[in-house]
């Protein structure tokens, strides 16, 4: 959570990955899969999530508007 003073923290959690950033402007909780892929994170707009593919690429976004964005990578 921000502080009275107007500072911003951040959480981490045992693995060293960012879950809280808090600032004067909001707070935004993040969430990671086994693997330490960013899976979703969440503001004061909503959800959004990510998945990927077996290389670890985002293969979708969903915003929290149940918006989907899609990518589709070549073998190359």
């Amino acid at each position: 959570m921000a502080t009275s003073s107007g500072n911003s923290t951040w959480s981490c959690n045992s693995k060293g990955e960012l879950t809280q950033f808090a600032s004067p402007q909001g707070t935004i909780s993040y969430a990671y899969d086994a693997a330490g892929r960013l899976t979703s994170y969440t503001d004061a707009a909503g959800t959004t999530s990510l998945t990927y593919d077996n290389a670890s690429r985002v293969t979708s976004l969903v915003n929290p508007f149940s918006e989907t964005t899609s990518w589709v990578y070549d073998a190359a």
